[in-house]
């Protein structure tokens, strides 16, 4: 069974989702009857409550009947994020650019840390892991290993 909001495996008799903290439901989503028209799973087709982020089945987003009710903005560009990281990655603007923050900031931290540091030899290596990691990024983001942005939006 899957977690309704955030689609997380969970065991069985589960009270609450470890990912998102939801309570679960104690009686299953009957399979038969929708709770809402038109509420239900892109992929299998299995009726959906409302609100429900994925289906509890297949863990698949609701078809596009339903994305209104839910999130219907569109997501950020894999190509202008991918074009950030050649450029910028070091600064972490392709990170700030898909809302990964946590992130962006990291880099940019280190990024400000080691160029004064590098004139006393230890931010080279700094410097060198940084510009490492936004190349991998960048890489990751052409060969879509890297779907969502930071919301959950699916890149365009």
């Amino acid at each position: 069974m899957n977690c309704a909001s955030c689609g997380k495996i969970l065991k069985p008799n589960q009270r609450f989702c470890n990912g998102c903290g939801t309570q679960v439901s104690s009686e299953p989503v009957s399979q038969s009857t929708p709770t809402t028209v038109g509420n239900s799973c892109a992929t299998c087709g299995k009726p959906l409550m409302p609100n429900q982020r994925f289906c509890s089945v297949c863990n698949s987003p609701p078809s596009a009947a339903t994305a209104g009710q839910l999130d219907t903005n569109e997501g950020k560009s894999k190509i202008a994020a991918a074009l950030l990281a050649f450029f910028f990655g070091m600064f972490g603007v392709h990170n700030f650019y898909l809302g990964y923050t946590g992130k962006a900031v990291t880099q940019l931290i280190l990024t400000i840390l080691g160029i004064p540091l590098s004139f006393i030899i230890i931010g080279v290596p700094i410097l060198s892991a940084v510009g490492i990691w936004a190349f991998i990024e960048m890489i990751l983001l052409l060969c879509s290993v890297i779907k969502v942005d930071g919301h959950g939006r699916r890149l365009s």
